[in-house]
């Protein structure tokens, strides 16, 4: 797959920049914000803390994302979908400093944890589980990793007690993915792994294809490479054929088995992933996740000694990642 003789995809950040221009300052600025939360899915009081402002002007605000399709509302909460989700993460990082970002996650934090605790004086054991997780997520993102590892073991017990399984879920997946970040790849693989168990009863079958990805990339840090693999082999079919097929995810799965080839000293193999992703993620516009891509198949080129196309890939992923 010749991917370095490509031409550049005209379509790439059309649709989104054409929505995201049209927006006001204050809407642009919250749309960015939301790409620092933990989850896609969030309530109100939570965007209102990120952004620093009042819950009816961040409504209003969330109104007019809601308009554009840039967010979907979902009830009493709103949800924003991965790709987009991307975006948003690359927008605040090109237009917020490292200070505001830290400031946002601080006050949003402060809110989880402030909504936990209401929810524990009020005997809601699940809302607290909840809380205590996105607490957790937002603290790895801040990165403080004990303080992560800390309160989502809290969730994770409170959510046992409660008898919660998709609570407990939640909470070992999150406990997974602080153990991963801290190098314990064996104990991320066991909560992981428990995770898997518990969504699968849950009945949610994306949720399940999620975690077990999360499980299969943690398999491959811990070095176990045929075996992360197997994990992942099935995934990305498994993502088209889901009830609402899930193409961006699917497009994350084709990378990670790339990955784990490129580590069996496979590199032919990992590049046709890598080009499968790649194809992916330029129908989808998620520039990052391109450029990501790029850098993978420079090492791909590294490990075939192939050094004139490692420094075009290298050239391809410093474009994309100075782009908006």
């Amino acid at each position: 797959m010749d991917l370095l003789g490509a031409g550049e995809d005209s379509s790439v950040c059309a649709n989104f920049q054409d929505a995201y221009q049209g927006l006001s300052v204050d809407v642009a600025r919250l749309f960015r914000l939301l790409g620092l939360l933990p989850e896609g899915s969030f309530e109100v009081g939570a965007a209102a803390a990120l952004a620093g402002a009042s819950e009816d002007a961040v409504r209003e605000a969330l109104g007019a994302l809601d308009d554009r399709t840039l967010i979907v509302k979902d009830g009493e909460r709103f949800r924003l979908d991965d790709a987009l989700r991307d975006r948003a993460r690359e927008r605040v990082e090109a237009e917020e400093s490292p200070e505001e970002r830290d400031a946002a996650l601080r006050r949003v934090l402060d809110w989880y944890l402030a909504a936990a605790d209401d929810a524990a004086r009020s005997g809601d054991r699940r809302a607290e589980c909840h809380m205590r997780v996105r607490a957790g997520q937002a603290l790895l993102d801040l990165g403080r990793d004990e303080d992560a590892e800390r309160e989502v073991r809290t969730a994770r017990d409170i959510a046992r007690d409660a008898r919660h399984k998709a609570g407990e879920a939640a909470a070992n997946e999150a406990l997974g993915l602080v153990l991963a970040r801290r190098g314990r790849w064996r104990e991320a693989v066991e909560a992981l792994e428990a995770a898997v168990a518990l969504a699968e009863e849950g009945g949610d079958a994306r949720a399940v294809l999620l975690v077990r990805h999360a499980l299969g990339r943690a398999v491959c840090g811990s070095g176990d490479h045929e075996r992360a693999i197997g994990l992942l082999q099935p995934l990305p079919n498994e993502f088209l054929a889901l009830d609402r097929p899930d193409p961006y995810n699917r497009g994350r799965v084709l990378t990670s088995l790339g990955e784990a080839y490129l580590r069996t000293g496979r590199p032919e193999t990992a590049i046709d992933f890598f080009g499968q992703a790649m194809d992916i993620m330029r129908g989808q516009d998620a520039v990052s996740r391109q450029a990501e891509l790029w850098n993978h198949l420079a090492d791909a080129a590294r490990d075939r000694d192939d050094r004139d196309a490692e420094r075009a890939a290298r050239a391809k992923a410093e474009a994309l990642g100075g782009r908006g």
